[in-house]
């Protein structure tokens, strides 16, 4: 599987200090993964405690990443 990342992806994930490695990790081994308008959600436990949170779409066989951002709670249907 190949990701590739939006400008604003790489952007949001520089400015929030979120490296590649932890997003591969979110999308291939989630605690979490939903959908939200139209795209896909992986969320995944940090060993701070806070919940690193992944929108992507699938194009093809690549995953491409829109955003991805911590947050404190877990999206729709997890608590």
């Amino acid at each position: 599987m190949r990701i590739r990342y939006t400008k604003h992806a790489l952007k949001q994930m520089q400015e929030r200090g979120i490296g590649k490695r932890l997003v591969r990790q979110a999308i291939e081994d989630p605690d979490h993964l939903y959908r939200d308008k139209g795209l896909r959600v992986a969320e995944r436990k940090l060993e701070s405690g806070n919940i690193l949170r992944v929108y992507f779409k699938l194009d093809g066989e690549d995953v491409v990443v829109i955003t991805a951002y911590r947050t404190r709670t877990w999206g729709r249907g997890r608590r």
